[in-house]
């Protein structure tokens, strides 16, 4: 995963070398790069795998395609994502455009978002932590841990089912066993006979 913040100085090329622990995740992932898009929600650089585009490129195909909005994700993300690879010692070359987004000049940062990663400026992403903590800390009940509750209930319906078999099982059993009593009842094979065979029955 992408984890942590890294700062990076940028070269007079427009170079700048990726954190080793960002380009390792990608190398484990099998790409020696990474696809690169102005972000829409902020002021900031998004960074995603190429197996993350493909996602969202996915789930954008699968709108409808007379749908406007269909285009204006299309447009907003793909017509501007650009694919960049490492160089030697692990670098990129971000473009002016990109750079002028993010309003980036001497130095950023590479900022982990789990399955993806942002570059910022500094300065605009200090501002923007202070907010995002403030915003966190007020819906921090909506973050809930789905898979786990999900487990927990398909583990509560197996415990309920077994019970419903077992109860069902008891209550076959209870029935032949009344069942066998009385007829036992109406034959005279006497006392231990009855019981002994009431038992290999119910066996």
């Amino acid at each position: 995963m992408f984890l942590s913040t890294y700062k990076n100085n940028i070269d007079k090329k427009g170079r700048v070398s990726v954190p080793a622990p960002f380009r390792s995740y990608l190398s484990n992932l099998g790409y020696n790069g990474i696809i690169c898009f102005p972000s829409f929600n902020n002021q900031s650089i998004e960074s995603w795998p190429q197996d993350r585009i493909e996602k969202i490129s996915n789930t954008i195909d699968a709108l409808n395609p007379f749908e406007e909005k269909k285009d204006y994700f299309a447009t907003s993300i793909l017509s501007e994502s650009i694919n960049l690879q490492f160089d030697s010692e692990g670098r990129i070359s971000l473009t002016p455009k990109l750079l002028k987004h993010a309003k980036i000049k001497n130095n950023m940062l590479f900022v982990g978002q789990g399955k993806t990663f942002q570059i910022w400026e500094p300065t605009a992403f200090e501002k923007f932590k202070v907010q995002a903590r403030k915003k966190s800390n007020i819906n921090r009940a909506s973050l809930k841990w789905k898979e786990m509750g999900e487990k927990i209930m398909r583990k509560m319906e197996q415990i309920i089912l077994m019970q419903k078999i077992e109860n069902l099982q008891n209550n076959c059993l209870t029935a032949m066993e009344k069942k066998l009593s009385r007829v036992l009842g109406h034959m005279n094979f006497g006392p231990i006979l009855s019981i002994n065979l009431k038992k290999t029955i119910t066996q």
